[in-house]
């Protein structure tokens, strides 16, 4: 269960032993997860570093100890994540929508809950707003220039739109 009785569907579940497959998955693991955490955050730096002059918004890393699990960034002004999101996936991009299942904001919440996405307005806003782009200690330097330049194509696309747009409505009399 995710929430452990919160809604009173749900009994906490018996806590048991690792499995022995699962204890040594474990011992294997923890000698690599430092490796694997400071190649995760490489990969979300080199993103980073070449998305911001973009436009593109990050949640700030201050200490520089964030663990790069997962890397959401806000679109520039004027692109539609949905259609950033879209635009990556049809290129073979992992992206999704950070935040599309927060309780309070999900048609899951709305059902079981009756909860008002206008009543969390943050929460409402991250999940119309934040693209969330894959990051990997797997990842090629190749593959986070090919998203870094399909991320760059789609805000140039975007931006050339706009000002289309903006042409056409000051030229119309």
């Amino acid at each position: 269960p995710v929430y452990p009785r919160e809604v009173g569907n749900y009994a906490p579940q018996p806590v048991r032993e690792f499995d022995a497959v699962g204890r040594l998955m474990l011992k294997a693991f923890l000698p690599l997860y430092r490796d694997a955490l400071a190649r995760k955050r490489a990969c979300a730096q080199v993103l980073r570093t070449a998305l911001e002059p973009l436009g593109f918004v990050f949640q700030s890393d201050g200490g520089g100890d964030h663990i790069c699990t997962s890397l959401a960034a806000e679109p520039p002004p004027g692109c539609d994540a949905d259609e950033l999101k879209t635009f990556l996936i049809a290129h073979g991009v992992k992206a999704s929508a950070m935040w599309r299942n927060a309780l309070g904001v999900s048609a899951f919440g709305a059902d079981t809950w009756h909860a008002d996405p206008q009543s969390t307005p943050v929460s409402l806003r991250l999940a119309q707003r934040l693209v969330q782009l894959p990051v990997s200690r797997f990842r090629t330097a190749a593959q986070s220039g090919r998203i870094i330049d399909l991320c760059a194509r789609f805000a140039a696309g975007t931006a050339a739109r706009g000002e289309a747009r903006a042409c056409l409505a000051s030229s119309q009399h």
